[in-house]
């Protein structure tokens, strides 16, 4: 990659039991500003199956499972610590991946506001306070978003792994049966009940 800072594909096993995955990087790191979602739409339609996608992320990555969804249908959106947007004017306060930012010369998607679409469901978790939190704030009210907040710091999905949860969080977004009340309740019974709200 011509030594690009890229990231090994996170969520490797959560594809368990599933027809194809699909992993999709933004190697110049652009929070998706330099990704041209019609041809990338063009190259996933051949991978879709009857059902569509869902889309999973971690961080920028969730930023991104968002906005893609707005151009792909995903039918199920779960995005653990995403960014409502780190455009400076925007969250000021963002001091975060500062290197990342100024690299970014035109901004096509400043933020995740106005790019929820009716028919996806969204499920997000982010910390209750923080930086994280406070993007979190950002997000919009809607019947088709479910925001968990939990105790916990940026790498929230890896705590979930060590816990033995991730997976069947993940699982449970996908079939659209998850609930916070079923997740306090997965949470205490592994032992990590102190990060509930």
């Amino acid at each position: 990659m011509g030594g690009i800072d890229v990231q090994k594909p996170e969520f490797f096993k959560a594809g368990d039991g599933y027809g194809n995955m699909v992993f999709v990087t933004d190697v110049s790191r652009s929070w998706g500003n330099r990704i041209d979602f019609a041809f990338l739409n063009e190259v996933l339609e051949p991978f879709k199956g009857k059902d569509g996608f869902d889309a999973l992320g971690n961080s920028m990555g969730g930023f991104l499972a968002v906005l893609a969804a707005r151009f792909l249908q995903f039918r199920t959106v779960v995005a653990f610590a995403p960014q409502f947007s780190v455009k400076p004017e925007i969250v000021p306060w963002e001091t975060r991946w500062r290197n990342y930012r100024q690299a970014i010369e035109v901004w096509r998607y400043p933020s995740l506001d106005e790019m929820w679409l009716p028919e996806t469901r969204y499920y997000v978790f982010s910390s209750v306070g923080g930086l994280d939190g406070k993007h979190t704030d950002m997000l919009p009210e809607r019947e088709n978003l479910t925001v968990t907040k939990v105790k916990a710091h940026h790498d929230f999905a890896q705590t979930l792994k060590d816990a033995g949860l991730l997976h069947e969080v993940i699982r449970a977004c996908f079939e659209q049966s998850y609930s916070t009340s079923w997740f306090n309740e997965a949470l205490a019974a592994s032992g990590h009940g102190h990060l509930t709200q």
